[in-house]
């Protein structure tokens, strides 16, 4: 399986750059049958984080907003900032995201679970890490 997020990407925007011969790749890929395009309906809120823990976990419930007054926590919650985006996570996986047994997350907000992760702000850590 592999999910490409065009965050803000509208369906007939895509349409057009294909056929316009602007995304070639993705273009020979739908073209040869070895991937399908599917739309995804952001939920409420229409926002890159809900959206993309709705789909890597199945749930919105912990994201109401891009950014959040938490009465629990006493302060702003930020989903950009790596240890907010950690603690949503956290809140909302189960341990069977959609990336779970063995899945690559790679440049995105959350983990959805997988084994490994690249360049995912809630796995994210201080610092600019070795060399």
């Amino acid at each position: 399986l592999l999910v490409g997020l065009l965050d803000g990407v509208a369906r007939p925007t895509l349409d057009y750059a294909l056929q316009a011969g602007r995304t070639p790749t993705l273009a020979r890929w739908l073209g040869s049958g070895s991937h399908h395009l599917t739309t995804w309906w952001a939920r409420v809120p229409a926002t890159t984080p809900a959206s993309t823990i709705g789909l890597l976990h199945g749930s919105t419930e912990h994201v109401p907003a891009f950014r959040w007054w938490s009465r629990a926590l006493g302060r702003l919650v930020v989903t950009n900032r790596p240890a907010d985006a950690a603690a949503v996570e956290a809140r909302t996986s189960d341990g069977s995201g959609l990336l779970a047994g063995g899945g690559v997350a790679v440049s995105t907000m959350f983990s959805g679970d997988a084994a490994t992760s690249l360049l995912v702000m809630s796995r994210a850590r201080e610092g600019l890490g070795p060399g």
